[in-house]
């Protein structure tokens, strides 16, 4: 087999105390159909994300929208063999400003280049310079280096190695005295094993080779006890292994640790804390031209209004935006920020969105990072049951996925939590990453509440964490949170029941006698003002609930809508559905509509059904007769007439 062995140097002609850190990585997307022979050359997209101080390699607010480019040096070939059948051609050292902070004084940006290697190679990078800021003294000097190494052999399974990913924000500031664990993130879209480690050559590390401390190699960990005010660089290095364990690829990544004083302002010595909408360490996975939207939320835990959120420091993709942080209307001490990424056709692969709290005190939290795993599809639930009406002892409870999961790979922190609707108050959560009760089935979720005891005449909501369900496949692609207390709801019966089992996925459905729904063969009972997410397949082709008006006279509306435009309809995977409208007690046909609300721009193939109920049961059927399953959003409205109750 022909191999083949680069060592490409990245040499920087200019020297000044600027640089902040980095990490490089690589990306090959799938082999060409027309490369069959050894030597021939394949695509292969080289990330690199490097920070610079601010006032060397400007960068503000307008820098991102505007492509503006940061940085300095050439990417050349300086192969120690006979290279003149194979040209490697010179890459851009500089990125595209994603991020800045003035406080901290620094730019970081992230680009990626398209170039073509030969296969069945390993191909080295080393990008080096001069200088980083004035270091502590056991480090050797002030020179750079960052070496990746790429491998263009086929896997086993006939494929072509990704290297792992990683950021991290340029500067971590920690307290002097104190010992502090910090947490470098590793992900890999191949799945493979993958381990940190010390960078150990001048060509990994440069002058900051000495080890500054502890590290732990999976999860990837320094416990850093901070002895001198000043600052320390470290330079590590991340592997991906084979079934063999031998390394496939390997990636650097360098930081500074910032030592500073402690504060005691305001009697409070916590940082902020994040809070989520996304748990720490997520795998996200997003399609191509989708946009995916959420909050990160901030915690101030002295609750003392002495001390603000100051700032969010952010390392994130190229084209994420950020908007404004502001405050909690409900609670003063929960900050937002909103994020939006709608990730280009070029963004193939692993991405990774890293935020860390800043104070009013100058007190910073712990970073957390979020890994993006673009062009696959995460899970998404298709079906929780039971909703409407239950009985005071409904212990048993099930999830539908519309893909094949497994167990959450974090091993604790992932939950499913239950809601009291009149005071909004948990009243018993489940951690379905280690309790061993709660059972994982292909598509099925089953989980237990055998110790709790449902409140008669109470209303319930539940609230799904990221992760409940997650793909076997990549960094662990993990189903969205539910948030909405809108989308799964139930009601707990009054003291006269009669109970009726239903043969619908394992549930028990109670109703109440002289209030409830009576014993009709319907699969789910749902309340007005219900809003869920939905979805039709191909062994389920209806989705079919019932609601009952107690009331003289209801204007109920019924709509499935998509939100996907007619452009993109087909490729998000929405549905065209027909909703039609039965009596339930007599099964008698009222209506049917496949039309209304639909709009080409961003309602495409909607369906909205309007009718003026009297008093009784009512079963809906929302139907795919053109075939064309997929996700809607379900929405049952009623305006009542308080003159008719």
């Amino acid at each position: 087999m022909f191999s083949l062995y680069l060592h490409l140097v990245l040499i920087v002609a200019v020297t000044g105390s600027h640089y902040r850190g980095g990490a490089i990585s690589y990306t090959i997307r799938a082999i060409p159909d027309n490369i069959t022979d050894d030597g021939q050359r394949i695509p292969v997209r080289i990330t690199q994300r490097h920070s610079w101080r601010r006032s060397v390699h400007f960068c503000n607010d307008t820098s991102p929208n505007s492509g503006h480019l940061i940085g300095e040096g050439i990417l050349i070939s300086n192969s120690n063999q006979n290279m003149s059948s194979t040209i490697i051609p010179p890459i851009d050292g500089r990125v595209r400003c994603t991020d800045y902070n003035e406080k901290f004084d620094y730019s970081s940006g992230e680009n990626s280049t398209d170039i073509l290697l030969p296969i069945n190679s390993q191909i080295e990078y080393v990008y080096q310079g001069c200088c980083w800021i004035q270091l502590l003294s056991h480090n050797l000097g002030s020179n750079w280096a960052l070496r990746l190494v790429v491998n263009t052999n086929r896997r086993v399974d006939g494929t072509l190695n990704n290297s792992p990913k990683t950021t991290m924000n340029p500067i971590v500031q920690v307290e002097l005295g104190k010992t502090h664990v910090i947490r470098i993130p590793m992900a890999d879209s191949d799945g493979d094993p993958i381990r940190c480690r010390w960078g150990n050559s001048a060509d990994e590390c440069g002058s900051i080779c000495t080890p500054k401390c502890i590290l732990q190699s999976n999860p990837c960990e320094l416990t850093y006890t901070s002895l001198q005010l000043g600052y320390n660089a470290v330079a590590i290095v991340i592997e991906d292994f084979d079934t063999n364990n031998n390394v496939l690829s390997a990636i650097p990544v360098q930081f500074l640790i910032h030592i500073v004083n402690g504060t005691t302002a305001c009697n409070c010595t916590e940082p902020p804390i994040y809070i989520g909408e996304w748990s720490p360490d997520s795998c996200i996975g997003v399609e191509i031209n989708t946009t995916i939207n959420a909050n990160i939320k901030i915690h101030m835990p002295c609750e003392n209004p002495c001390i603000t959120l100051q700032d969010i420091l952010t390392i994130s993709p190229v084209g994420l935006i950020k908007g404004e942080i502001t405050p909690d209307l409900s609670n003063p001490y929960v900050y937002t920020m909103p994020i939006e990424w709608t990730p280009e056709p070029d963004q193939y692969g692993i991405h990774q969105l890293c935020v860390t709290p800043v104070d009013s005190q100058q007190q910073i939290g712990s970073q957390v990072c979020l890994t993006f795993q673009v062009d696959v599809r995460p899970p998404e639930f298709i079906r929780m049951i039971p909703m409407g009406l239950i009985s005071t002892t409904q212990s048993s409870w099930t999830i539908e996925t519309d893909q094949n999961i497994v167990r959450p790979r974090r091993p604790s922190g992932v939950y499913i939590r239950f809601f009291k609707r009149s005071n909004n108050e948990e009243v018993y959560r489940i951690d379905v990453a280690s309790d061993i009760t709660v059972i994982y089935q292909s598509r099925i979720i089953t989980f237990f509440t055998t110790e709790y005891t449902w409140e008669q005449n109470e209303e319930y909501y539940i609230l799904l964490d990221s992760g409940v369900a997650t793909l076997n496949e990549s960094c662990g692609i993990e189903s969205n949170p539910i948030n909405n207390p809108n989308v799964w709801t139930f009601r707990v019966a009054g003291t006269e029941i009669t109970t009726s089992t239903i043969e619908q996925f394992t549930t028990t459905i109670t109703r109440e006698q002289s209030t409830s729904p009576p014993q009709f063969a319907c699969p789910r009972w749902l309340t007005f003002d219900t809003i869920s997410n939905e979805s039709t397949n191909i062994n389920e082709p209806n989705f079919i609930f019932c609601f009952s008006v107690n009331t003289t006279l209801a204007d109920v509306t019924i709509s499935a809508n998509t939100w996907v435009s007619c452009r993109m309809w087909k490729l998000l995977g929405a549905a065209d559905p027909l909703i039609e409208l039965y009596l339930e007690q007599t099964d008698e046909f009222l209506a049917q509509n496949d039309d209304g609300n639909s709009f080409a721009l961003q309602n495409c193939y909607a369906a909205v059904l309007s009718y003026r109920l009297q008093k009784g049961y009512y079963r809906v059927i929302i139907r795919n007769p053109k075939c064309a399953y997929g996700k809607f959003e379900l929405q049952l409205l009623a305006e009542i007439n308080q003159n008719l109750k």
